[in-house]
């Protein structure tokens, strides 16, 4: 793959991101093989039950530091996994996307710009944020 790629690891581990119901299976498979019980699971990982029964099982959220957990314990290389997230959320706010994520166009150059800009409107610099949640954007 050429380009600058963003993959969901590269979020803040803080950050929640969604997983698709196919993503959900697969995890819930590899922790079956791996670990006889939940409780083990939560003695090796500190990821407790509740979190994967609601927070996987229910609503397909999950903050990335949990799921980076997760797939390291059962040997799931995090990379593998960009194919079933399809979201990044933050409170409630949720944001489709499609990982990884190539940088390396306009498009990713406006999106920059409106998260790192409070709005910009100069001739010489078109990329703003400040009208709607990304703006006007003038290419």
């Amino acid at each position: 793959m050429n380009g600058l790629y963003f993959h969901w690891y590269n979020n803040p581990d803080e950050s929640l991101i969604e997983i698709n119901k196919a993503g959900c299976k697969k995890l819930f498979k590899h922790i079956k093989k791996y670990f006889l019980t939940y409780k083990e699971l939560e003695r090796k990982t500190g990821v407790k039950n509740d979190t994967l029964s609601y927070h996987l099982k229910k609503i397909g959220v999950i903050r990335v530091k949990t799921l980076k957990k997760l797939l390291k314990a059962v040997k799931i290389k995090y990379n593998k996994y960009d194919k079933f997230i399809v979201g990044i959320s933050r409170h409630r706010i949720r944001l489709k996307i499609k990982f990884p994520t190539n940088l390396n166009n306009t498009n990713s150059i406006i999106l920059i710009a409106a998260f790192l800009s409070d709005g910009h409107n100069s001739k010489d610099h078109p990329h703003y944020a400040n009208v709607g949640f990304l703006g006007n954007k003038k290419y």
